[in-house]
């Protein structure tokens, strides 16, 4: 399990979803990097209208996560905290809880004995810069914790330094957040855990339409090593258009999977 696991569902969540009303297609494409080697990418198709987002996943440069195959997709429904799993492969669907996800992120920290101490969360606006031909607002969040991991008999302390940038412009019509999600508190059941869900949300929460993002996360063992994981995304061929509602709609006659968290 990642040292920070619980944090980077929010997080991908929140990178993904500069979420608007009027209609909207765009492309993202993330590279993920450890150290100066590039471990994955992912390219993505969106769709956005109402409030409601379909994020198709187009490319991959590894294929090892399940819920996001290529010519697989994601729904987020507006005014839910649901993401809606699509598979078109299997003809399957699965719909998911951001708060019981977040749960059992914080129901398996709790039989981890996971501690976060020290939290810190930073967040400045350094300037405003043009990409492509929008004016952007450049910001800097800087996250910071000690995480201490007890499992059996094994004990592990690390302190995790993350620098996020991020490129947003308000160029773009653009909702806050969607629907519920822009108002839910995601709460893991961990006060300390949550405190830093909430910070790192409301310092995104107001900032437009993210068209760049770099996070770069360094995480130190008690005995020094630093371990440096990069995610770089970048938004391309942004459009402007009607998109219909059946993007937005589990296909008929697809199964549905029930989501089920180890307490049920």
């Amino acid at each position: 399990m990642k040292k920070s696991c619980v944090f980077l569902w929010v997080l991908f969540f929140a990178l993904q979803t500069g979420l608007v009303f009027a209609g909207i297609e765009w492309q993202t494409k993330s590279v993920f990097k450890s150290g100066e080697k590039e471990t994955n990418y992912i390219l993505s198709h969106l769709y956005a209208q109402g409030g409601n987002v379909r994020e198709e996943f187009v490319e991959m440069g590894k294929k090892s996560d399940p819920n996001r195959k290529e010519g697989g997709y994601w729904i987020y429904k507006s005014g839910t905290n649901m993401v809606i799993v699509v598979d078109p492969e299997e003809k399957t669907y699965m719909e998911v809880d951001m708060d019981k996800i977040l749960q059992m992120g914080g129901a398996i920290a709790k039989l981890m004995k996971i501690t976060i101490t020290n939290p810190s969360v930073e967040v400045s606006k350094i300037g405003s810069e043009v990409l492509g031909k929008y004016k952007c607002d450049h910001y800097l969040i800087k996250t910071s914790y000690d995480i201490e991991t007890k499992v059996a008999f094994i004990k592990s302390k690390n302190h995790v330094e993350e620098i996020k940038e991020i490129w947003a412009t308000n160029d773009i019509p653009s909702m806050e957040l969607a629907g519920g999600f822009k108002n839910k508190s995601f709460k893991t059941g961990m006060e300390d855990i949550d405190r830093l869900i909430e910070k790192e949300m409301q310092a995104q929460r107001d900032m437009g339409f993210v068209l760049k993002s770099i996070t770069t996360q360094k995480n130190t063992d008690k005995k020094g090593k630093v371990e440096t994981n990069i995610t770089e995304t970048n938004v391309i061929d942004i459009t402007f258009k009607n998109i219909s509602d059946e993007l937005f709609k589990v296909p008929a006659g697809y199964k549905k999977i029930d989501f089920t968290s180890p307490e049920e």
